[in-house]
């Protein structure tokens, strides 16, 4: 999380791979700022499938 292009690049990828579905984006958004908050050493990895 200390990676700021790196979490900001992800919070881009998000909204564009959620684009059609704002609630998650939304939600997903707000999680990875809670993340920063409270873990700001912590790693994360967000993984998606495709159908």
């Amino acid at each position: 999380m200390q990676d700021t292009a790196h979490v900001k690049k992800l919070q881009k990828d998000i909204g564009a791979v959620l684009k059609e579905n704002p609630v998650w984006n939304s939600h997903l958004l707000q999680i990875i700022e809670e993340i920063k908050g409270e873990f700001p050493q912590a790693e994360i990895t967000v993984r998606g499938q495709r159908n």
